[in-house]
């Protein structure tokens, strides 16, 4: 996987977060990256709390990629599995 743009950025209208799914709002400056892996490129807008989270992790949980809504479900996140998140 090749690193394509990992900065932050403000959203010129709503997006979903990778890490957790929920809605990032217009107007916020959240952390953008893109990647290029067999040449599929992939990008991802990332609010605060998964940034913050994403730091946290070793490099070896994010050496395969992280699937979309991951951060929900794993050890240590903040709000993990709660109703305010969508979990169970």
């Amino acid at each position: 996987m090749q690193n394509l743009a990992d900065k932050k950025v403000k959203t010129r209208k709503p997006h979903r977060c990778h890490g957790c799914i929920d809605i990032i709002p217009t107007g916020t400056t959240v952390r953008y990256t893109a990647n290029v892996d067999g040449g599929r490129v992939a990008g991802a807008y990332w609010c605060d709390r998964c940034d913050a989270f994403m730091d946290t992790l070793p490099a070896l949980d994010l050496e395969d990629g992280i699937t979309e809504g991951e951060f929900k479900y794993m050890d240590g996140y903040p709000l993990a599995n709660t109703k305010d998140t969508g979990g169970e």
